[in-house]
């Protein structure tokens, strides 16, 4: 069950009306990132990036030996908030890894192909720095880890150490019919503001394009990956297909399934979330 700690963080997504912010921002209101937050100043660094403004949050101990690029979600129209940095230094504290936040460029100004490369950009600095570098994100940067691994691949560079995923976005044609609700999720409460946002990241390409949705792509030859996913979360039928094409693949070192939690449970600052961190630093110790 979950804790009355998670429902009241429920209840306050609702009374704010967090499920319609991607629809908000489509409809005009900007999409501006939050800064890293002042209590991880003396831990963490700036880097602008073609424009954009890269994050790497160190353990407090210091930098570490290992890097994670943890790509951001909000359905490639939000950016960075203050969870982000949360989830960010907790990974970083309890894996004694370095975590990079790339602040990544949104739609609809830019589309999957400069994205893409702009996470690629990424990768090669991490590349370096630190002799190991893993990849990951949540919902949509989850998919955004995968469209990295799978650029790639197709242009014979050397894959990340690890990919791990947190309720990603794999399928932004959504056409299951357990997109279409009823349902639980506070996140959004049926898949028509996500079709629409998926449609300006794709651009002229179609959704069903591997590079926009991997769950269409051939997943061999990529790294290892495990992917946390929540049982009430409106994307979790898409992700157990998925997880099952990866696994066929060979590629799939953990499937980690979450009763009763909803879409990036990750982030909620709550216990719930206790076992999925001592998994997530686990893999990023290794």
């Amino acid at each position: 069950m979950t804790t009355l700690r998670y429902k009241m963080f429920e209840t306050l997504l609702k009374l704010t009306r967090a499920n319609r912010m991607i629809a908000k921002t489509m409809d005009g209101k900007p999409a501006r990132s939050e800064p890293c937050p002042g209590r991880l100043k003396n831990r963490s660094e700036q880097v602008d990036m073609n424009g954009q403004t890269v994050w790497i949050i160190h353990p407090k101990s210091g930098p570490g030996e290992t890097a994670y690029i943890h790509f951001h979600g909000g359905a490639y129209i939000l950016g960075l908030m203050a969870l982000h940095f949360g989830l960010a230094s907790e990974l970083s504290d309890r894996s004694g890894v370095s975590v990079i936040l790339p602040d990544y460029p949104l739609a609809p100004k830019v589309q999957v192909g400069e994205i893409t490369a702009f996470a690629n950009s990424v990768f090669e600095y991490a590349l370096n720095r630190w002799e190991t570098v893993k990849v990951g994100g949540g919902s949509a940067g989850g998919n955004l880890a995968l469209a990295l691994a799978l650029h790639r691949k197709k242009a014979a560079l050397s894959q990340p150490a690890h990919i791990m995923l947190m309720s990603p976005w794999v399928d932004l044609e959504m056409s299951h019919p357990a997109n279409d609700g009823p349902s639980d999720e506070v996140c959004f409460s049926d898949a028509t503001d996500l079709r629409r946002a998926a449609k300006l990241y794709a651009g002229d390409i179609p959704v069903t394009d591997p590079r926009v949705s991997p769950t269409f792509a051939d997943l061999t030859d990529l790294a290892s990956m495990s992917i946390f996913t929540g049982d009430v979360d409106l994307l979790h039928t898409d992700i157990l297909i998925f997880a099952e094409k990866a696994k066929a693949a060979g590629k799939l070192s953990k499937l980690a399934i979450y009763g009763e939690m909803g879409h990036i449970f990750m982030l909620y600052p709550t216990p719930d979330r206790e076992s999925a961190l001592i998994e997530m630093a686990d893999i990023l110790r290794r």
